[in-house]
């Protein structure tokens, strides 16, 4: 069972060949991708959404702070977690970390904004996702 302290959703990945660049370690863009994975299973597992159309979810920022390198052949945890709720967005915070040292490869966050697709425009945080990250985080989240 992957576990890294402080998230309760853990994504473990194996990095590819092509994620790595010419320095021959994992690119500081991938890192991203890595984040958006581990948000993607957070939807999977918290929400039960299992189609991106329905999600209702935009990016509108995201950060990385890169701690080490990470090299291929370097299985990684990633950590996702809610840690606020607003009115209209939500904030996330990632943790990525090599599974055979512990070594902490970046963190990063996001904020997420709810949007309606059809309209064109951000809607208010639902309730069912505040209610089911707030159970899933074990705490109000706001």
């Amino acid at each position: 069972m992957a576990t890294i302290p402080g998230f309760r959703l853990v994504l473990r990945l194996r990095p590819r060949f092509r994620d790595t660049d010419a320095m021959g370690h994992v690119n500081n863009a991938v890192l991203f991708t890595y984040f958006e994975e581990a948000r993607a299973e957070y939807y999977r597992q918290v929400m039960g959404l299992e189609s991106y159309r329905n999600v209702g979810i935009i990016l509108a920022q995201t950060r990385c702070d890169y701690r080490s390198p990470l090299f291929v052949g370097e299985e990684v945890e990633i950590g996702a977690r809610v840690d606020r709720i607003g009115s209209k967005s939500f904030d996330m915070s990632f943790e990525v970390r090599a599974c055979a040292s512990g070594r902490l490869v970046a963190e990063g966050t996001c904020v997420n904004v709810a949007y309606d697709y059809a309209a064109g425009r951000t809607i208010a945080i639902p309730d069912e996702f505040r209610r089911l990250a707030s159970a899933y985080e074990g705490k109000p989240l706001g």
